[in-house]
């Protein structure tokens, strides 16, 4: 089985650098609480979710549970599966993973458990398949007691608390970033669904656990107002600011970590990088209404 795997971690770490939070008056996030919680706990239990309310059902999570015999070695297994679909409308996606058996052989999806704070945009994988594998764990049957086995999937243990990254194709003919919360009980036994959100504004990214959007995401090369030339040279950094008096100055690494903080009223600021690890960087600059960030490399 290949597996093709996004990193998700590396994902996250740069998004979150990368893409920074501003005020948008054209960004809604419709959130709809699922009160009570909806649980799955018993085989052939689903949940369909119509993510924009247009009486169309957008997506369905369901559970599976069945006995199975190894026919080679003569035992038993009792499985427990947990799977999403986007009910079956190829414009309906579920950010994720994929693996294939090889050439000819079939796919398998695996959706992510986002966590709160995950941006979800373009820059996620996203996938369709009828039947995306959240998580499949077995007993062994032959043994006393029984052993629990998990197998496969993002969902697998157990999870107080993540979400589903989807992307649907809404009433308005647009397409919509938007979340589904869920959490998974021990050994796969229940899985409970609490609540979804969506992005109003057509091909706007939201953030996993938003419920308000008046904040979204932007790429940083949109919201340059302040003018500055920033390059590296020789594992220094210099900042010329032409026409601006006193600025804060930020760096990031790609994790998020500010690494370095201060306040300059120099029209050239050099910054010595010699003590920090090879790699990319994010310089933040800010006045009271005017920014201004770049990629840098050292």
């Amino acid at each position: 089985m290949e597996l093709r795997k996004f990193n998700l971690q590396q994902y996250s770490g740069l998004a979150g650098v990368l893409l920074l939070m501003h005020n948008n008056t054209h960004a809604q996030a419709i959130y709809t609480d699922i009160d009570p919680d909806v649980v799955l706990q018993l085989h052939g239990d689903v949940e369909y979710i119509d993510m924009d309310d247009d009486g169309s059902n957008d997506f369905f999570i369901f559970k599976k549970s069945s006995y199975f015999t190894n026919s080679e070695y003569s035992w038993y297994r009792f499985n427990r599966i947990f799977k999403v679909g986007p009910n079956f409308n190829p414009e309906n996606e579920i950010a994720g993973d994929f693996a294939t058996n090889g050439a000819g052989g079939g796919t398998t999806y695996f959706p992510y458990a986002l966590l709160e704070g995950n941006i979800i945009n373009n820059d996620l994988n996203f996938n369709y398949g009828t039947y995306q594998l959240m998580g499949i764990g077995f007993y062994k049957v032959d043994e006393t007691p029984w052993t629990w086995n998990y197998y496969k999937g993002s969902w697998q243990n157990r999870i107080d608390s993540a979400y589903l990254g989807v992307r649907f194709l809404g009433a308005d003919d647009c397409k919509h970033y938007g979340w589904i919360r869920c959490s998974v009980g021990d050994s796969l036994k229940t899985l409970t669904v609490h609540d979804y959100s969506y992005e109003l504004k057509c091909n706007t990214p939201i953030i996993a656990g938003d419920t308000i959007g008046d904040t979204t995401t932007v790429e940083i090369s949109e919201i340059n107002n302040l003018e500055a030339i920033i390059y590296t040279f020789n594992q220094n950094l210099y900042i010329n600011l032409p026409d601006q008096d006193e600025v804060n100055v930020y760096i990031f690494n790609m994790n998020g970590q500010e690494i370095y903080k201060t306040v300059s009223s120099q029209k050239n600021l050099i910054i010595d990088m010699s003590g920090k690890p090879y790699g990319t960087y994010i310089v933040k600059l800010s006045t009271k209404d005017k920014q201004f960030s770049k990629i840098i490399e050292i």
